[in-house]
């Protein structure tokens, strides 16, 4: 407070009412806001039909592109709108996109894949789960 009193005249500190000091964002808080940006897109998504899987890497991408020490987070939504919305907007309104469709996301070589894919039949996924289960069994005795 002392170094704002020798920086600052007092008609101005006289209106402030508080001040807080911020601590710099590291890496987990930049990636749980990232993931926090994406769940904000998936339900977007979901009202539409389609589900959203983002693997790490395309995680990764966007946090490294929308992350700075000096801005923080602040260019993340700007950053997930250019690289990942945008694209997939024009696809959804140009291709023939599959009705519930998966919507993954990857990174590679500093850009994002978008692949839209048919959904998993729901039998084939029971199937490879008891086939999981069955691989997990081990005898007891």
């Amino acid at each position: 407070m002392e170094r704002l009193r020798q920086t600052f005249r007092p008609e101005f500190l006289n209106r402030v009412d508080e001040v807080v000091i911020f601590q710099p964002l590291g890496q987990e808080q930049a990636r749980a806001i990232t993931r926090l940006q994406m769940n904000e897109l998936a339900a977007r998504l979901l009202e539409q039909g389609l589900i959203l899987h983002a693997d790490d890497r395309a995680i990764d991408l966007l946090c490294k592109e929308g992350f700075t020490q000096t801005l923080g987070a602040r260019p993340l939504r700007r950053v997930i709108e250019k690289m990942l919305t945008v694209p997939l907007s024009l696809r959804i309104l140009l291709a023939n996109i599959p009705e519930r469709g998966e919507v993954h996301v990857s990174a590679e070589d500093d850009k994002l894949t978008i692949d839209i894919r048919e959904p998993e039949p729901v039998e084939k996924m029971v199937e490879e789960e008891k086939v999981k289960q069955e691989d997990v069994k081990v005898d007891a005795m």
